[in-house]
């Protein structure tokens, strides 16, 4: 599924998830949306995902609940590199 979605419409059908998101839209560190790649129940659980990202030249990922109090939320992007090879 390539399809973009908006924060608040990965917010409703991931509640309360982790979720991995090829090409996000991000405004001064606010994920906007994204296309979802990825979700599981525990940050942990998207290791099993990290593969599906490499069709995209950006992602990133997201928890969907409520912020609870001593957990840490970060916005990373990342920018996939293919390896190359390089003939010498």
């Amino acid at each position: 599924m390539n399809t973009f979605l908006t924060i608040e419409e990965i917010r409703k059908a991931y509640p309360e998830e982790w979720v991995l998101l090829g090409e996000p839209k991000i405004e001064s560190a606010l994920i906007l949306g994204g296309i979802v790649v990825f979700h599981a129940r525990t940050k942990k659980g998207l290791l099993e995902g990290r593969d599906l990202l490499q069709d995209f030249e950006h992602s990133t990922w997201t928890f969907t609940g409520e912020k609870k109090r001593g957990m840490s939320q970060w916005v990373s992007i990342y920018r996939q590199i293919p390896q190359k090879t390089v003939d010498k």
